[in-house]
C-alpha cells in the first residue's frame, strides 16, 4: 500500500538526505539481518518524494522574497531555491534527456501560482501556508524519531496510536527551522 509521509530534516532534502532517514525502514534491510531486533515503526519498499501526495505543501509567493528567489522574468538555476517539486524535478529529468531547456519558472502556472500560492513538495516549516491542514499516516521528527498511525503487531493485530495527531503537530511546531518533505512510501 502507498502511505503520505512526512519527513522532517534539519538541512534541505536532498534524495541523500532522505535516504539516510529512510534507511533504518527498509525492509530489505530488516529482513536480510542475522539477528532481527524488533521492527520499526513502519517499513518501505519504495519510496518517492511527492508520488501520490505531491503538491500539498503551500507556500505564498512574495516577489519580494530575496530568499525563494520568486523572478518571473529572470531564468534563475535551481541552486538556491528553498523547496522540492516532483513535477520540477520530472521536468528537468525529461529537459535533460532531450536537449531542450529547462526553465523552472515556465512550470510555476502548472503548480497553482496564478493564486499567490506554488504548490510543492517540500519547504521551510515556518514558510508553510497550510500547516495546520497537513496530514500523514507517518512522519519522521527532526531527531530521526518514526511515529504512525497505527502498527501491525506481529500477532494479527493493528495497533492505533490515539497520540498521532499531537505527536505531528508538537513535531512540527518544535521544527520551524526545519524542512519538511512529503514522501509516498509503499509497503
Amino acid at each position: 500500500m502507498h502511505y503520505c509521509s512526512i519527513v522532517i530534516t534539519k538541512e534541505f532534502p536532498t534524495d541523500d538526505v532522505l535516504e539516510k532517514i529512510l534507511r533504518p525502514y527498509n525492509e530489505d534491510d530488516y529482513y536480510s539481518q542475522d539477528e532481527r531486533q524488533a521492527p520499526p515503526t513502519f517499513m518501505w519498499d519504495w519510496w518517492q518524494v511527492g508520488g501520490r501526495y505531491r503538491g500539498q505543501i503551500k507556500l505564498t509567493i512574495d516577489k519580494d522574497n530575496e530568499e525563494y528567489q520568486w523572478r518571473y522574468g529572470i531564468k534563475e538555476p535551481r541552486a538556491g531555491r528553498l523547496f522540492r517539486s516532483f513535477t520540477l524535478e520530472h521536468f528537468q529529468f525529461l529537459s535533460d534527456k532531450s536537449n531542450s531547456f529547462y526553465f523552472e519558472e515556465d512550470y510555476f502556472p502548472s503548480m497553482g501560482y496564478r493564486d499567490g500560492f506554488l504548490y510543492v513538495d517540500g519547504g521551510r516549516v515556518k514558510d508553510i501556508q497550510n500547516l495546520e491542514e497537513l496530514g500523514c499516516f507517518n512522519f519522521i521528527d527532526k531527531d530521526g524519531n518514526a511515529f504512525t498511525r497505527s502498527y501491525y503487531d506481529g500477532k494479527g493485530n493493528f495497533i492505533k496510536n490515539p497520540n498521532f495527531d499531537e505527536q505531528f503537530i508538537n513535531a512540527l511546531k518544535n521544527s520551524q527551522d526545519c524542512y519538511i518533505c512529503v514522501v509516498d512510501i509503499h509497503d
